[in-house]
């Protein structure tokens, strides 16, 4: 080992190297950040029903980290999770958030995910976060497959307000729904934001987001740039 550590401090390195990734430029970019153990945190808080101040807390750590992820002006959020849409084609010589350094991207956005929302919460939580490359013409079935996650959540949470988990054992979304209609409960008269969770785009948030399927445009707008 030299005297100045340099020897050392190389082979470490090399160490570290091995699970470095970085994701290819110039291709859309999903990044999704989830809560951790939320369904057991929130419970405690908001009890079993769906609460629309846990909403406004899932908005506003949206919005903080919209502002914060270079190249992205784009975010869907349900439940406790929120996926970002990076793009660094806008222009030329756009750059990829920390260079698309995975491992940076992957602990920055939990840390500020968790730092944010615990802030609003009151109470330390933490999130985990994943990133991924997708191509161009995936990225809007990527966003419609978490709506119906969404959707699919939304019933089930609502049939668990007026229901037991053994009378619903077993039950699809179509007959919970059915249960709900003999109780007088329309799903389809939820709030949007309800039924099919919000986007923030461009800093401004919208809780009448489209079914994805039928409007596959709101999201693609975001994903065929064309270079200034």
């Amino acid at each position: 080992m030299s005297s100045d550590g340099l020897d050392i401090g190389n082979r470490m390195k090399t160490y570290e190297n091995v699970s470095a990734w970085t994701l290819s430029p110039r291709i859309p970019v999903i990044l999704r950040v989830d809560g951790r153990a939320f369904h057991t945190i929130t419970r405690k808080r908001f009890g079993r029903a769906w609460s629309m101040e846990f909403v406004e807390q899932m908005r506003e750590t949206a919005k903080v980290l919209l502002n914060e992820i270079q190249g992205c002006n784009f975010c869907y959020s349900q439940s406790d999770e929120i996926s970002f849409l990076l793009t660094d084609y806008r222009r030329i010589n756009t750059d990829g958030w920390f260079g698309y350094d995975a491992r940076k991207m992957i602990s920055i956005s939990a840390s500020l995910a968790g730092s944010v929302f615990s802030q609003l919460y009151g109470r330390n939580v933490a999130f985990d976060s994943r990133v991924f490359s997708l191509p161009q013409d995936e990225v809007a079935n990527y966003f419609l497959w978490r709506q119906i996650d969404a959707t699919r959540n939304a019933i089930q949470m609502a049939g668990r307000e007026m229901y037991s988990h053994k009378e619903l054992h077993h039950k699809s979304c179509n007959e919970i729904q059915e249960l709900m209609f003999q109780k007088g409960v329309n799903f389809n008269d939820f709030p949007v934001v309800r039924r099919r969770g919000f986007c923030v785009v461009n800093g401004e948030v919208d809780l009448d987001v489209p079914i994805f399927s039928k409007d596959r445009e709101y999201i693609e707008r975001h994903v065929y740039i064309r270079e200034d």
